[in-house]
């Protein structure tokens, strides 16, 4: 049975585009009504395909020159030229001219010419003309250009896109200016819209927005590209957003992730807990662990200070902005303290030989060779002045600003106040914390 059928549904698809070529200089004739059984068996005899029906009802499948109204058919339905009006059929519809009003068929719906209306399939609508209206299908929407949608179960297929594709696995569009919507991908040439899919959307220019739970792929942005795992692109120029991984080549714009950041060149902003970059022309990467190829800055430091016996630090990033990690002792009167810290700093260039750095860094100070469950906060504010020894070595030295936090102590108790700093310019104490600040001086070698 489902031979046969078959069979049938490719006799008329091709005798359809037969008929088209043979019949396409002979006047057509106007007709109230017709009821055929196959094929040109029917009330219009050898004139059913040069006739154009205001009612039709194919029994089985009919092969008519056009429909003005509406038709129906058990099988299938056939038309030279065009349809204006609906058709119905149990299995298939197939125009070979253009449609403008309503198609529904149990499998497919073939159009050679444009559609303006809607298409509804339980498989597949497939026109080679544009579409402007909506094509609904189970499985498959194919169409030239769509000037408004297309919603299918599985895949939908469009050139030319300036409306909204819908689809539970997959739309694909040469050039779209409007919406798609895949549960599990989309693609695209030139999108001056907005991508939405569950998994991944993959698009050559984007002026608009990609959405995905997944993953975005563009080789242009200049919107936004927001996902759950990674986006990536060849050039930015807008706004990445991931969950985990911004990869970009050129970024003329913002890159925020979870944790990584990738360009090539940076020309906007990086902000995620490690970014990496091959050249930063006129941006600035700001993280945990920023890494620059070309052009980066790293140095690292042996100092003192009025508070730490040893200091020592690792910079990394750009003169602009760099991060500070450090680990410091002090060794007092037979007390031992320790900490470890991260800052950011930024550096200026003040002439061939000197460099100023601000930097601010917080440490957690512990006692003895014990972390302190305690918070005892130290941050330092430090102003240092930077000078070339040779050979890739440099003195510093400036002042330093001390704010030490602390939970509170009983004046009985000896604390790390007691011992830590060597003097005082305010000491607080405001509920269950207390302040104590200070100014000072450090010194070292950078290299």
């Amino acid at each position: 049975m489902k031979r046969i059928l078959t069979q049938i549904i490719l006799a008329a698809i091709m005798n359809g585009g037969l008929t088209t070529i043979l019949a396409q200089d002979e006047e057509f004739i106007s007709k109230p009504i017709q009821v055929s059984l196959l094929g040109q068996l029917g009330s219009n005899g050898a004139e059913n395909a040069n006739c154009i029906n205001n009612l039709s009802w194919n029994i089985l499948w009919g092969l008519n020159g056009g429909v003005k109204g509406l038709e129906f058919g058990g099988l299938g339905n056939s038309i030279i030229r065009d349809v204006r009006g609906a058709q119905f059929a149990g299995l298939f519809n197939h125009v070979g001219g253009d449609v403008y009003g309503f198609q529904a068929s149990g499998l497919l719906n073939f159009v050679r010419g444009d559609l303006l209306g809607i298409q509804v399939a339980e498989f597949g609508n497939l026109n080679n003309g544009d579409l402007t209206g909506v094509q609904i299908a189970g499985f498959l929407n194919q169409a030239r250009d769509v000037r408004f949608m297309q919603t299918a179960g599985f895949l939908n297929h469009a050139r030319d896109l300036r409306g909204i594709q819908l689809a539970g696995f997959m739309n694909h569009a040469d050039d779209f200016t409007g919406v798609q919507l895949g549960g599990f991908m989309n693609t695209g040439g030139k999108a001056l819209g907005l991508q939405s899919s569950g998994f991944m959307n993959i698009c050559d220019d984007i002026l608009g927005i990609q959405g995905s739970g997944f993953m975005n792929i563009a080789a242009e942005s200049s919107g936004v590209q927001a996902a759950g795992f990674m986006n990536v692109t060849d050039e930015l120029r807008g706004v990445q957003v991931a969950g985990f991984m911004n990869v970009g080549g050129e970024v003329r714009g913002l890159q925020l992730s979870g944790f990584l950041n990738v360009a090539t060149d940076l020309k906007g902003v990086q902000l995620g807990v490690l970014n990496v970059c091959d050249t930063v022309s006129g941006g600035v990467p700001i993280g945990l662990l920023n890494m620059v190829k070309r052009g980066g800055y790293k140095a690292w430091e042996f100092g003192a200070s009025e508070c730490w016996t040893g200091q020592f630090m690792y910079r990394l990033g750009i003169d602009r902005l760099y991060s500070l990690f450090s680990a410091a002792s002090q060794f007092h009167r037979g007390e031992f303290y320790w900490g470890f810290g991260f800052g950011m700093g930024s550096r200026l260039r003040i002439s061939d030989y000197l460099s100023g750095s601000l930097e601010a860094i917080a440490y957690q100070v512990n006692e003895s060779r014990m972390v302190v469950d305690d918070l005892d906060l130290l941050t330092t504010f430090r102003l240092t002045v930077e000078g070339s020894i040779g050979g890739g070595i440099s003195w510093f030295a400036g002042p330093t600003f001390n704010l030490l936090l602390a939970a509170y102590q009983y004046p009985d108790d000896e604390t790390i106040f007691d011992h830590f700093a060597p003097w005082t310019t305010s000491d607080v104490t405001s509920g269950i914390s207390r302040t104590k600040t200070w100014p000072g001086i450090t010194a070292g070698i950078r290299f």
